[in-house]
């Protein structure tokens, strides 16, 4: 259990810490369990996320202070709320005084305030103490005994059994198979092998090779017909068509996997190989089921919706390896893909032969498209969605969705991916937005220059901070960069804006208008 106190209330945390511990739990104190000579905020990251509970303990002490440890520890704890299901009880928020809970979003509207508070102090402290230490004790003990049912399934599932469940309004299914993960294993391998390669200066036709090795189990699976029909179910209503289109985003996910972390590893440690990822790009966004043959009945089938689906996949990648590219500077990389790279739409222009820069192809609101498959999309990955909450999204019924959804949805799915390759979640969360303002950016320049009409996308980035002060947040410090530096923004060495420092000012004041014009119709 993860306990959090500011040092002032070392004497009354001490007293609750015996409550809990004389309830059998174990507590995790940043004061007695992160070794000398570690790295504290990993440490701390790390004990949050694997903690079955966390305690987050508020008094004035802590409000009276600007600067302390607690800030971060809180920054993190928010963070990992918002990874997690709202309806999963992790986070026990308890108050040292009358202090006020601070304003830490966590995801789906909420702040730390939402969740219900215990009192330690006055006439009924300890009686609170002990009330919330055997709440605490119930629900490890749930969670064990949830763990401890969940191998024995696992234990007991016949091989070679499809047991795809149905859950809510989505079909899931459950944990791999042991030939499924010894299969993952030899990915990992692979990868780990062109790490190497990049990070040493393998020549390029062995890292090229290397990169289509890993990418051929891929390329294999979007071809597959029954994986990714191109037409909708003959006679499904509205909600059912939905609901295909969010399953096929998910079965889409699952299998590009190996290459989100394959193109990770290119936006972190790629910048010679930059030819290498294109190339990938440009093959994996046109691959998908043939429906080119002369005389196929497929064609006349293909749903335009099911059509844009089939570039997800392109917009995981562009997106994994443009946060990865972020955080090493490797703008030549983010301009190769976004701008340089091209797709072939001649399909969708009647087999004229017609490209579009892969950013506005790629874009999640051509790939996903709607509101209502976004929403249902996000819904079903938080957990909380039912056939219920799916009628009222089709319908049009849902009082308040959640805003940006394909944004929160793509954050949420991308997060595990950069975790496995050493990122922390509040350096991912602050390169995710950065990549949003970017990719707005590009857009707005795309449009302006009049070579193809694209629409300029807002994110996550575009919500209100805690403080409800925009000047200190991601998007206003990256715009403020692009606007002081000038012609020695980084970005324009590499050719985004075609190093015009006139183009790349443009574009920030445009991405600046049009997040402030939202910020004000929803406060």
């Amino acid at each position: 259990m993860f306990f959090s106190y500011v040092r002032e209330d070392s004497a009354v945390a001490d007293e609750l810490i015996s409550l809990l511990e004389a309830e059998g739990l174990a507590v995790w104190l940043d004061r007695t369990s992160i070794p000398v000579g570690t790295r504290w905020k990993r440490t701390i990251e790390t004990a949050l996320r694997d903690s079955a509970v966390a305690v987050m303990c508020f008094s004035e002490n802590g409000e009276s202070k600007r600067s302390n440890g607690q800030n971060e520890e809180l920054n993190l704890a928010s963070i990992e709320l918002r990874r997690r299901r709202p309806e999963d009880l992790w986070l026990f928020n308890v108050r040292f005084d009358e202090s006020k809970i601070p304003s830490y979003d966590i995801g789906s509207g909420d702040y730390l305030g939402a969740i219900q508070f215990a009192d330690f102090f006055g006439a009924d402290k300890i009686k609170n103490g002990q009330e919330l230490a055997k709440a605490i004790a119930r629900r490890v003990d749930e969670l064990h005994q949830l763990d401890t049912a969940r191998a024995a399934r696992l234990a007991a599932a016949p091989a070679g059994i499809d047991s795809t469940a149905t859950v809510g309004a989505l079909s899931v299914r459950p944990a791999e198979s042991t030939a499924t993960l010894t299969a993952t294993q030899s990915v990992e391998s692979r990868i780990h092998e062109l790490e190497d390669m990049l990070s040493t200066g393998g020549p390029q036709p062995r890292v090229d090779r290397a990169v289509r090795e890993i990418l051929r189990p891929v390329f294999a699976g979007l071809q597959d017909i029954d994986k990714f029909p191109p037409a909708f179910v003959p006679g499904s209503d509205s909600a059912s068509r939905v609901r295909q289109m969010v399953e096929g985003a998910e079965t889409y996910r699952d299998l590009v996997d190996p290459a989100v972390d394959l193109f990770i590893r290119g936006g972190l440690w790629g910048v010679d190989y930059v030819p290498v990822f294109r190339r990938a790009l440009e093959d994996i966004a046109a691959t998908r089921v043939d429906a080119s043959k002369p005389g196929s009945i497929i064609q006349p089938m293909r749903a335009e919706y099911l059509t844009g689906l089939a570039l997800f996949p392109t917009t995981l990648l562009m997106y994994a390896a443009t946060i990865a590219a972020l955080r090493e500077g490797n703008y030549r990389m983010i301009q190769t893909l976004s701008c340089e790279a091209q797709l072939d739409v001649s399909e969708q222009f009647g087999g004229v032969t017609s490209h579009r820069p892969m950013i506005v192809g790629a874009s999640p609101y051509y790939s996903l498209r709607t509101a209502e498959i976004t929403q249902t999309l996000f819904a079903h990955q938080q957990g909380f969605l039912t056939d219920e909450m799916l009628g009222a999204i089709v319908s049009g019924r849902l009082r308040q969705g959640v805003r940006f959804p394909a944004s929160r949805y793509l954050r949420e799915t991308l997060r595990r991916n950069f975790d496995s390759a050493g990122v922390s979640s509040s350096e991912y969360e602050k390169l995710f937005d950065q990549a949003e303002v970017l990719f707005s950016m590009i857009t707005v320049d795309i449009k302006d220059s009049g070579r193809v009409h694209a629409d300029p996308w807002l994110g996550t980035f575009a919500q209100r901070t805690a403080a409800f002060d925009e000047s200190n947040s991601v998007w206003s410090r990256y715009l403020d960069e692009c606007e002081r530096a000038g012609g020695d923004w980084l970005p324009l060495h590499s050719g985004l804006f075609g190093g015009s420092p006139d183009r790349a000012q443009a574009a920030a004041r445009e991405v600046r208008r049009l997040t402030e014009d939202h910020l004000m119709r929803n406060r």
